[in-house]
């Protein structure tokens, strides 16, 4: 018998390998909107700290922790899109350009195209995120200069063999394939759109934010972290180096300003890495937010 319950929303259409030719790429093929997802969400949601017994009673009231893990740079379909059953290259309703062919063919050269190509590389180079390529690529909603806005490396993906943790947990849990970026930008605005639901648009509280910046005094609107604490609801933000300049958190005045035995200061930048989230599970916030650090090869 299964451990835990598995809430199964994915579709159960294209059952083919992907790109097994360039027809049938073309016949299964799936939106590049999915290469905007640039930020890939893993929210691992634990029933028991023991991982030992079924749901009690199936419904939201079994959720005991909420553990999301954000990461970046990486989309939807680069990551999972040659996964059977999910809305990634088989996608039957893709975009299709005014030539004919769905979005996946990204037009180079006159008549010429790019298809997404699989790579084994462990460590590929990495494409511009600034809103400026973003809206590039958009083109309007066409979607059609992928390659003239990022470079063909925007193309590449990888599949099973490269990404089995990943591939085990879509397996395992419940995937949202529908999951995009909220910002067609770089880290911080969509790193803000997590922590705190906006950028800030009508600049009151140190916004708009569209870029890598931070005011030197901070950001002085209300984070989720204050609104669960002012509720009464335990978090905490695990993060190998809380100031790093990856912890969107640390932007904020409030928090700027939080001293040592201050729940702001505690649970936002006191130092706690991943391994400290996997390892005391059983001693889990009701939301904890796991940052992971960024390493060069």
């Amino acid at each position: 018998m299964s451990s835990h319950r598995r809430i199964d929303v994915i579709p159960k259409f294209a059952r083919k390998n992907p790109f097994a030719t360039a027809g049938e790429a073309k016949e299964f093929a799936s939106p590049l909107k999915n290469f905007l997802r640039r930020e890939i969400i893993f929210a691992a949601i634990f029933f028991t700290p023991a991982f030992s017994i079924l749901a009690q009673t199936g419904t939201i009231q079994d959720v005991k922790h909420v553990v999301i893990l954000m990461q970046e740079n990486r989309s939807f379909d680069h990551y999972l899109g040659s996964m059977r059953g999910v809305t990634g290259f088989s996608d039957r309703n893709m975009l299709m350009l005014p030539n004919g062919n769905s979005v996946l063919f990204q037009p180079t050269t006159g008549t010429n195209f790019l298809l997404p190509f699989h790579t084994t590389n462990a460590c590929l180079n990495d494409v511009d995120h600034d809103e400026d390529s973003g809206l590039e690529a958009w083109d309007g909603g066409w979607w059609d200069d992928w390659i003239d806005a990022k470079g063909p490396q925007v193309m590449e993906y990888y599949a099973r063999t490269e990404l089995p943790f990943y591939y085990s947990l879509a397996d395992n849990y419940t995937i949202c394939d529908q999951n995009f970026c909220s910002f067609i930008g770089p880290t911080f605005p969509n790193r803000l759109f997590l922590f705190t639901g906006t950028i800030d648009p009508n600049g009151t509280g140190g916004g708009p934010v569209v870029q890598n910046s931070v005011p030197q005094q901070g950001f002085t609107w209300t984070t989720y972290p204050e609104r669960l604490q002012a509720a009464g609801v335990s978090w905490k933000v695990y993060h190998p180096n809380p100031d790093s300049g990856f912890n969107p958190l640390a932007w904020f005045s409030n928090f700027m300003n939080a001293q040592p035995g201050n729940p702001l200061y505690d649970r936002a930048r006191g130092r706690r890495d991943e391994r400290h989230a996997a390892e005391r599970l059983v001693d889990l916030p009701d939301l904890g937010t796991v940052g992971t650090s960024v390493r060069s090869a």
